[in-house]
């Protein structure tokens, strides 16, 4: 790319780490722009502040941590996010690319930077409200935040629909969501049966229930060689542990998963099983692409986007049991003699789609073409 290189300001909440947090790309990006990276919040479980320092020795790459020490609703968050604007101002970049989480002070904030310069990335094309305060304040500053935004970036076309419907006045570029690599494990799967993994917070959307309604059918049909592995956080876990009849086939962790351990269950299992009630994007499913773990999905919008039945793994009819019970028993009759090449199918697939090369391309692509537009 012949040409001078232009001043990005990129900002990351912690919470959105898992997106944006990739060396080889950031790697290539700063061949071609000069990059300030902010990332805010509070440090986390997945990426800490240690992680981010091999970014440091990138040329034209500054990144700084900026701890948020506030809740949502502290108005003291409103000084936090000016000092973060006045910080912007001061850099005057040519692009501002924001991955932020919905907060009405940073939304607030936003309102005061060049519309013409400034892409936001969003997750859902709409606020997931609920009934608790936080999810009126989150839909609050949804509202605020993209009904005054001009360009927003997302990551998958189902949720970009919503968006156009609901803030049509924003110009909207799709990507795929980057894949997650939190390492390797040198542990592998277990020959001797199969083992269907649930990996992350255990809550209603997820449908973890009907997972183990439909491990239990199968194990009434007469298959017992199989693995039902649940693990993540859960408030309720009794009532899900009240439709678990045959415990020697599940495997309950209920409770946060180090990133070792997650690493681990990786490894060691066969799919991975979403039976989601619904999605706009899933984090886990770009992990189990990362390590090459076939997936089981509920046949909704944003599964379709990614997963090719076959190739990468197989749809079930979202909230029918006996269709999850039947694409488990598919995967046990299989296995001997066919998982191997849906494993090398699915590679192939993942790398093509996902590379590195093909992530910085798109952004590179994007970024040049709105200096462009700017």
């Amino acid at each position: 790319m012949n040409m001078e290189k232009k001043k990005i300001c990129w900002i990351t909440s912690a919470c959105f780490m898992e997106t944006d947090f990739n060396y080889s790309v950031m790697t290539e990006l700063a061949k071609y722009f000069k990059i300030h990276w902010f990332v805010l919040g509070s440090r986390n479980n997945y990426i800490s502040e240690s992680k981010l320092d091999i970014f440091k020795k990138l040329p034209d790459f500054h990144i700084e941590w900026n701890t948020k020490k506030y809740r949502m609703r502290d108005f003291r968050s409103l000084i936090y996010y000016y000092g973060l604007y006045t910080n912007i101002k001061f850099i005057s970049p040519d692009i501002v690319y924001c991955n932020v989480a919905p907060d009405p002070f940073f939304s607030i904030i936003s309102l005061f930077l060049d519309r013409n310069k400034t892409i936001f990335a969003a997750h859902d094309g709409k606020a997931q409200n609920d009934s608790s305060s936080f999810g009126f304040m989150r839909t609050l500053a949804y509202n605020i935040l993209f009904k005054h935004s001009k360009y927003v970036n997302m990551f998958s076309q189902s949720q970009a629909n919503l968006m156009k419907m609901t803030y049509p006045q924003n110009e909207i570029y799709i990507m795929p969501l980057p894949l997650k690599d939190f390492g390797k494990s040198v542990k592998a799967a277990p020959k001797d049966f199969v083992r269907f993994l649930s990996f992350g917070n255990i809550i209603y959307q997820k449908n973890i229930d009907l997972l183990i309604d439909a491990a239990e059918i199968l194990y009434e049909r007469g298959y017992h060689n199989f693995k039902v592995s649940i693990n993540g956080n859960c408030k309720d876990w009794e009532f899900y542990a009240s439709r678990i009849k045959h415990p020697t086939i599940f495997e309950c962790n209920p409770h946060f998963i180090s990133n070792e351990d997650l690493l681990d269950l990786f490894a060691t299992s066969h799919y991975s099983v979403f039976p989601y009630r619904r999605v706009s994007q899933s984090g886990v499913l770009k992990l189990a692409f990362n390590y090459n773990l076939p997936v089981i999905t509920s046949c909704l919008g944003a599964f379709r986007e990614e997963v090719v039945d076959g190739v990468n793994g197989f749809f079930f009819e979202a909230e029918n049991v006996n269709s999850l019970a039947d694409v488990m028993k598919k995967c046990l009759l299989m296995h001997q003699e066919d998982y191997a090449i849906l494993k090398k199918k699915m590679k192939d697939y993942i790398e093509d789609k996902y590379s590195t090369k093909r992530i910085v391309l798109y952004y590179t692509e994007l970024f040049t073409n709105f200096i462009k537009i700017g």
